[in-house]
């Protein structure tokens, strides 16, 4: 076993003796996930009084949609970790419908074809407080926010 090799293994084996020794508070985790996503319903009517009903997953297609988020976190000393989470989804809808549609202040008359957008971002920052280090409690406090688009991009 050349210098390096055997160097590089004590220094390894040095450092896993010092984790196994002590209790390290101080990590970083980053979780990703992904897979393929279909809406159930996304139905709209803008404005609220006046517009249209329209229901872009019964009245026009699109094909489910590969997704993704991510979560990054910090352990901040024994009680405390901070989360990021950061879900992107984007749909786009196409097709015609058999009515007249008012939506957003515009007509389209009918069998007009229409591409629709359903944006969702979802962001999320997270603080825990581990009140106890168990598992079964801790406090939690969630501020969230959205960002949400639902429209018309071409008529």
């Amino acid at each position: 076993m050349s210098l390096i090799n055997s160097n590089l293994v004590a220094f390894v084996a040095l450092f896993l003796w010092i984790l196994s020794e002590r209790q390290s508070y101080a990590q970083i985790s980053i979780d990703l996930e992904a897979g393929m996503v279909t809406t159930g319903y996304s139905d709209v009517r803008i404005p609220g009084e006046g517009g249209t009903f329209i229901s872009f997953s019964d009245e026009l297609s699109s094909d489910p949609k590969f997704f993704w988020r991510i979560r990054a976190g910090y352990r901040l000393g024994q009680r405390g970790e901070a989360l990021l989470l950061f879900v992107p989804l984007r749909f786009t809808y196409a097709g015609s419908v058999d009515r007249d549609i008012f939506f957003q202040g515009e007509t389209s008359p009918a069998a007009t074809p229409l591409t629709a957008t359903y944006k969702f971002n979802s962001y999320r920052a997270t603080y825990r407080y581990y009140v106890v280090e168990r598992e079964k409690l801790n406090i939690q406090l969630t501020c969230k926010t959205k960002n949400c688009l639902n429209g018309f991009c071409d008529m």
